[in-house]
């Protein structure tokens, strides 16, 4: 039987989806695919029984009630085992984008204060240790006492005063098991999303609120014992971690992939017979097209869901090969799927950017931009949220928390759309300049800020440039240089590689001897539509179709 932390997140979640009925001990909770041990299974018994006698090895290290723990791990069985131990102690779980870089992770250990971090030094052909030897030269700012290293015995170039013990041996079954002491109002995991600064901010959600969200989720999607899901979105976002746990909750088979590679996920779907994923809109686009399935040959799978604002080739396509497509909507703050489409629904209707709240205590409402006041069903607004899995604030940024909170409680998404009949609305677009980066939501601060940080920059600018087969933004970065300074685009690049997280860095910098401006009360104002369309023209034709 799966059982999860304290009581609260189970209970709750048993309780919300069917009652109090026990998950099927036999049945396989995971399939991992990662190339720690390809094709490995835990069943729902064994899951819980790993996730126990972990919970005994982190309580043994000295980690209690409130302490925070990182994870530096792709999607891997280890990575499911400690959350689910880690919020049987209550304790608060940070997961780490396995993409960051330096700066990036050392912004983060410091905000959460976390004291543990479990981390695979390597997985495939990443190499995850080499980009924590600058938060090492910096780790007196830390609260960091333990590295626990995955599927290794050591983590290469740690510094000696930290105390290193391996996962596995904290794996142990010798230990007593501690009492739970996660609690329903503990925090039990956080979200990074883009700031208005280079510095990532982290959205809190309660065991509580995971507890409200996951069933509900489960429920609406649905998915049941007789499903097989395909996790291959990362459990360290919130767009890969709901689906996830909303599928342990109904006692699905989940099948981890650590990374989107098409062939690898079209060959796990078919021999897994996977019924359901979760997938971004370029990957689906990719893997809908691929022959193997676009001739029937994955006859199990009937729904996929991606985030998308133009969306209807993917539902047409998979509409063909009686595959059901629908759009979600979410965010770090309210969840991924706070909202999506019936899978019966039209087809038009499913490919729209927005839902119906799965939710019923949920409510959305488009507030006027400039005066705050609420809007009418088909006005178009700002996007606002209300309702019990919000988050609960930004960690250790009560300023940010804030401003992201209307006077009378109402999450402000920074989304433009339009309320519908029936709790349902419609997505536009962002308000603000944050683009979307391979599913990633950025804000260009973050891009400008690391381009400012080179010795030759003066200025810098990032704009985006849509790409209509994956439906993300292409970053272009303009700069301007200091006075005498010399730099090439391609220093530029590497500067922004060794700083940023991947998605993050540039498709291509321009250095421009001026910016274009127009005229202001508060002085000349870069003109940002016009470098979207000198971006448009650096990049490859299908990007200035977009355009």
């Amino acid at each position: 039987m799966l059982t999860t932390p304290g009581g609260s997140f189970h209970d709750q979640a048993r309780e919300g989806q069917r009652g109090h009925r026990s998950l099927p001990p036999d049945r396989n909770a995971i399939v991992d695919e990662t190339g720690y041990g390809r094709g490995t299974a835990l069943t729902y018994s064994q899951l819980d029984a790993g996730s126990r006698d972990l919970s005994a090895g982190l309580h043994s290290l000295g980690l209690r009630r409130g302490d925070a723990i990182a994870l530096l791990l792709p999607n891997c069985t280890e990575w499911v085992l400690t959350f689910l131990a880690a919020a049987r102690l209550g304790l608060l779980v940070v997961p780490l984008n396995t993409r960051y870089r330096s700066a990036e992770l050392l912004h983060l250990l410091r905000v959460s204060s976390a004291k543990a971090l479990v981390v695979a030094p390597t997985f495939e052909s990443v190499d995850l240790a080499a980009r924590l030897t600058d938060v090492w030269a910096q780790r007196s700012d830390l609260d960091l006492r333990w590295l626990v290293p995955v599927h290794a015995e050591t983590v290469p170039g740690a510094p000696s005063g930290l105390t290193t013990v391996p996962l596995d041996e904290l794996r142990s079954p010798t230990r007593a098991e501690p009492e739970p002491g996660g609690q329903p109002t503990d925090p039990v995991i956080v979200f990074g999303t883009s700031g208005t600064t280079s510095a990532p901010k982290l959205a809190v959600h309660t065991q509580e609120t995971v507890a409200r969200h996951i069933p509900g989720v489960a429920s609406t999607l649905p998915l049941t014992e007789q499903d097989v899901a395909l996790s291959v979105l990362p459990l360290n976002g919130t767009f890969g971690f709901v689906p996830f746990t909303a599928g342990l909750s109904a006692g699905t088979t989940q099948i981890l992939l650590p990374v989107h590679d098409s062939d690898r996920a079209i060959q796990a779907i078919l021999r897994h017979d996977v019924t359901f994923m979760a997938c971004a809109e370029g990957p689906l686009r990719e893997l809908l097209a691929d022959p193997r399935i676009a001739n029937g040959q994955a006859r199990e799978l009937r729904r996929v869901v991606t985030a998308g604002v133009a969306i209807e080739d993917i539902v047409a396509a998979a509409d063909e090969i009686d595959i059901r497509a629908a759009n979600v909507y979410g965010s770090s703050e309210l969840f991924a799927f706070a909202a999506t489409w019936d899978f019966d629904s039209p087809a038009h209707q499913r490919a729209v950017a927005g839902g119906r709240l799965v939710l019923p205590r949920s409510h959305v409402r488009a507030a006027d931009t400039e005066t705050g006041h609420p809007l009418p069903d088909g006005a178009v607004g700002e996007l606002q949220f209300r309702g019990p899995t919000l988050f609960t604030g930004y960690l250790a940024n009560p300023d940010a928390t804030e401003r992201a909170l209307t006077p009378d409680g109402w999450y402000r998404s920074g989304d433009r759309g339009r309320t519908l009949p029936g709790r349902a609305f419609e997505y536009h677009s962002r308000l603000g300049d944050a683009m979307r980066l391979k599913g990633y939501l950025v804000n260009p601060a973050d891009v400008e800020s690391c381009l400012a940080g080179h010795p030759a920059v003066e200025l810098a600018q990032l704009v985006g440039v849509r790409d209509p087969h994956t439906g993300d933004d292409q970053p272009v970065a303009f700069v301007r240089l200091r006075p005498g300074a010399t730099a090439e685009p391609e220093d530029l690049l590497e500067h922004c590689r060794r700083s940023l997280a991947s998605f993050k860095v540039p498709s291509h910098i321009e250095v421009l001897a001026a910016f274009p401006t127009t005229p202001s009360a508060n002085g000349d104002k870069i003109r940002k539509d016009r470098l979207r369309e000198m971006a448009a023209a650096l990049l490859p034709p299908h990007h200035q179709e977009a355009t």
